[in-house]
């Protein structure tokens, strides 16, 4: 890999899942069409096709237009077929990730890895969850230290409050009220039978 290979490489941050059931699912169970676009992604949201479509070029399954490529016709042909495939383009494009593993890096070491890609927030933990699977699942080194970083929540800035109780909006009943007081009106019907 040169290095303006890895300058505008950015690791792939879908789902590792949705990747895999892609190429072995729904290309391996029909002939490959010419393109991979957003028409034949129709039955994905929106958002899952764009981080799909760019994890497919990351990894060279299809190119700028979207052409299919040479791996992702080898990769659709099964299970073992795509982990060679991805095990090839992986100890390239991962070197980095696999040398920490082999060194027993920490979880930070490797977060700071993917950090120098531009990453931060929920896509920066996207990223290492892709890389953690895909290590896993190709018997890449790995170290033991290596985790996800912790999910972050999101925040919008407002404030929000916990409702009391029940989670029911209380009555505003000021003190002095008869409802408050327990008026004598209230007292002998509450438990009166008829």
């Amino acid at each position: 890999m040169t290095d303006d290979d890895r300058a505008e490489w950015r690791p792939p941050y879908v789902s590792y899942e949705t990747l895999c059931n892609f190429v072995e699912k729904r290309l391996g169970s029909q002939p490959l069409p010419p393109r991979v676009d957003k028409g034949f992604l129709d039955n994905y949201a929106g958002s899952v096709q764009a981080v799909l479509l760019s994890a497919l070029k990351t990894i060279g399954f299809i190119d700028e237009q979207h052409t299919v490529q040479p791996a992702l016709k080898e990769a659709a042909a099964g299970p073992d077929d795509r982990k060679a495939v991805m095990r090839r383009w992986a100890s390239t494009y991962y070197a980095r990730q696999v040398e920490l593993a082999e060194q027993a890096a920490t979880a930070q070491m490797l977060q700071e890895s993917f950090a120098s890609s531009g990453y931060t927030g929920s896509t920066l933990r996207k990223a290492i969850v892709f890389y953690l699977t895909l290590a896993k699942d190709l018997d890449l080194p790995s170290s033991p230290h290596f985790k996800p970083p912790r999910q972050t929540p999101v925040s919008n800035g407002a404030t929000q409050r916990k409702p009391k109780g029940n989670g029911r909006t209380a009555a505003r009943t000021q003190p002095d009220t008869p409802v408050a007081a327990g008026a004598p009106y209230l007292r002998g019907t509450a438990g009166r039978r008829r």
